[in-house]
């Protein structure tokens, strides 16, 4: 089994390619909480999302278009690795697992998803996740969607 690092590293290979989306495409329409979520994300590169940005829009991966969501899922990832908070696995497995917004130009590469694979497979073996059922329904999704 791979360790957090390892599976960061994947990752970050696997979305290295993923352009980065222009502010207008942040989020797909116009409101005070999806301007709230462009104005907070735009200046960053999803490598560089400060956590403290990440936090107050744990909830809101939903929000984002499906060019942003491919290219910021990344720091969702991460969050819940580096164990910020379970909120992250949450917050991302209840997304990747209802398909919205999955659909960007090109879609999701293989080697995308076999590292949203392995990150489910490295959370599933963690001790101290709660969110075990829902983090197993997803990968076993997401398994399936490779086969088809």
């Amino acid at each position: 089994m791979e360790d957090a690092a390892a599976i960061r590293r994947r990752i970050q290979i696997a979305f290295a390619s993923v352009p980065r989306p222009a502010v207008e495409d942040i989020a797909p329409h116009r409101c005070d909480e999806c301007d709230e979520l462009r104005d907070a994300f735009a200046p960053y590169a999803a490598e560089e999302l400060p956590i403290e940005v990440l936090n107050r829009h744990v909830f809101d991966l939903p929000l984002l278009s499906s060019r942003a969501k491919h290219y910021y899922l990344r720091a969702w990832l991460y969050a819940a690795l580096d164990k910020e908070s379970w909120n992250y696995v949450d917050a991302a497995t209840t997304n990747i697992d209802s398909n919205e917004r999955f659909d960007p130009p090109g879609g999701y590469s293989n080697t995308q998803w076999e590292a949203i694979l392995a990150w489910l497979d490295y959370l599933e073996s963690a001790e101290e996740i709660v969110t075990k059922e829902s983090v197993s329904v997803t990968a076993a999704r997401v398994r399936r969607r490779g086969e088809a």
